[in-house]
Formats: structure tokens, C-alpha cells, sequence
């Protein structure tokens, strides 16, 4: 492994923090440091910490609770898959525009894997994976009273209450049903 030196232009000392030797990260806490010229460009230090082994390409750095990579660009600190659509896009998305990952894997920063979505389409199309209730039906739960199986669903802000089934199967069969028609952005359901 390489050891990392100093970021400043002409300067070989080994590297300490924020990309600086001991004595140039003294001046830029003191200075502020303006003039500094980094040996690399913003794209070349995001890259580097992608794994393109797979079809999912692999954000190695630091990642969230929720596995959604973290990246400083150009002094903004965003979430890695945008730093990669603006970086592949040569445009910034505005803040209420999600990206969502047709892969279904948040440490994935493939622009490829990402398309631009509202938060109401993004959702539509979320994982079912950590969306359902502890029986592994998404949408269905079951009534304690009734004693059946209750399906549901929500879009724009509305619940759909579908009705109470004898089983599991036909519970989540009928909330399938209703998300396809309710939401045209689910891969999701369509895929399975």
C-alpha cells in the first residue's frame, strides 16, 4: 500500500489529516489555508472509493445506519449516490429530488442503478424488504378481535383498507393487487 503524502502541490510529507502534512493542517486550521491546491480532483477522490467489481458499483467509505455512503463535494456534504449522478450528470439536482435505486442496494453508487424521483415515487417503489410487518406480508396485518388478516394500503397520504381475509396468501394477494394499481412507480410488485 501506498503511503499518502501532503496534499499541497510540492510538498512530500506524509500525510496526516484532511489531506495535509502536520505542519500544512496547523496553517489551514490557523489560515484557513485559501490557496491550497488539492493533488487530486473531486472526482478522482470519489471514485477512489468505489468497488466496480459488480454490477452494483460498491461505496466503500463511510456509510449511514441505513447503508447510504456520505461524501464531501466541494464543501457540501451529500449522500454518495447524488455525488455520483452529478458527477456522471454534470448537474445538480435540486434538493427535493430523490434518487432512487432501481437495485434496491443504498451503498450502490452506479449511475445506472439511480433515476431521479419525487419522494411519492420513490416510496412507491421502496424494498419490500424491511416494509413489512413481522408475518412477511407487505400491507397486511392481522386483527386480534376479528381474528383474520387485514390488508391495506397507503398512497398520497390515504389508507385503503381492503378488508379482512381468512388467510395470509389472500390478505397480501389483494394489497399486491391495489399497490399495481395505485402505484405506477413499483418495480418492486411488478418484478415479483
Amino acid at each position: 500500500m501506498t503511503k499518502r503524502t501532503c496534499s499541497v502541490d510540492g510538498c512530500d510529507r506524509p500525510f496526516i489529516a484532511r489531506g495535509y502534512c502536520a505542519r500544512h493542517y496547523r496553517m489551514a486550521r490557523r489560515d484557513g489555508m485559501p490557496t491550497v491546491q488539492s493533488k487530486t480532483s473531486v472526482a478522482e477522490r470519489f471514485w477512489a472509493k468505489v468497488d466496480k467489481s459488480g454490477d452494483c458499483w460498491i461505496w466503500t467509505a463511510g456509510k449511514d445506519k441505513n447503508g447510504y455512503g456520505g461524501f464531501n463535494f466541494d464543501g457540501r456534504p451529500m449522500l454518495a449516490h447524488r455525488a455520483a449522478w452529478e458527477l456522471t450528470h454534470c448537474q445538480q439536482l435540486s434538493p427535493k429530488t430523490e434518487l432512487d435505486h432501481a437495485c434496491r442496494n443504498p451503498s450502490c453508487v452506479n449511475p445506472d442503478h439511480l433515476r431521479p424521483a419525487d419522494r411519492s415515487r420513490n416510496m412507491q417503489n421502496q424494498s419490500a424488504e424491511g416494509h413489512q410487518g413481522r408475518n412477511g406480508a407487505r400491507g397486511v396485518y392481522w386483527h386480534k378481535v376479528n381474528k383474520k388478516w387485514v390488508a391495506q394500503v397507503r398512497h398520497n397520504k390515504k389508507t385503503y383498507y381492503l378488508g379482512q381475509f381468512a388467510t395470509i396468501e389472500e390478505a397480501a394477494t389483494v394489497a399486491k393487487a391495489k399497490r399495481l394499481e395505485l402505484h405506477t412507480y413499483n418495480d418492486t410488485d411488478r418484478a415479483a
